[in-house]
């Protein structure tokens, strides 16, 4: 769009929105990169998949989210690990040596995650605000790159759902 002042320009992305939320990719470099934001609602999932070449790179800067990551890749050395990390503004009142707690408030930074390809990810909102997460991902958008699983039917889905019962999530498929 163009506007009275040159150099001042006004671009508009497209939001894919569903009952999750929503998404939107901000910038795309020459480079093939992205940058997408996502405000998730409590207590419903967003991810549940696996990027083939992707690396993400995720930040929650508002409100508070509950990772889990799960290794599906075949030659790698900690292959079938579970990870579960509770990132954003505020560590709600949980204590469990399972989660790893990186709230800003916690350690007074920001947690930057890299997800590599072959680690399937998933977010929960586990905060009263939705969470805010913004991803840098080295390749644009391409559904070809999803390996999509509906999380209960991971081997170690009842360990998920042990943890979402400590943040008083019932788990939606």
């Amino acid at each position: 769009m163009k506007t009275n002042i040159k150099g001042l320009t006004i671009r508009f992305y497209k939001v894919v929105a569903d009952n999750r939320g929503y998404l939107c990719e901000l910038t795309q470099t020459t480079k093939n990169r992205a940058l997408a934001v996502v405000l998730n609602e409590k207590g419903i999932w967003r991810g549940g998949h696996y990027h083939l070449k992707n690396i993400d790179i995720a930040y929650v800067p508002y409100g508070t989210a509950l990772w889990f990551f799960y290794d599906m890749r075949k030659e790698s050395p900690t292959k079938n690990n579970e990870e579960y990390i509770l990132v954003g503004k505020n560590s709600p009142p949980i204590t469990n040596s399972i989660v790893k707690n990186l709230t800003i408030d916690n350690k007074n930074k920001i947690a930057a995650i890299t997800i590599p390809p072959g680690v399937y990810h998933l977010i929960y909102s586990v905060s009263k605000q939705n969470p805010v997460l913004f991803e840098f991902a080295s390749h644009k958008y391409d559904e070809t790159d999803y390996i999509r699983i509906v999380p209960d039917k991971l081997p170690v889905y009842q360990n998920l759902v042990k943890i979402l019962k400590l943040f008083k999530i019932k788990p939606k498929s």
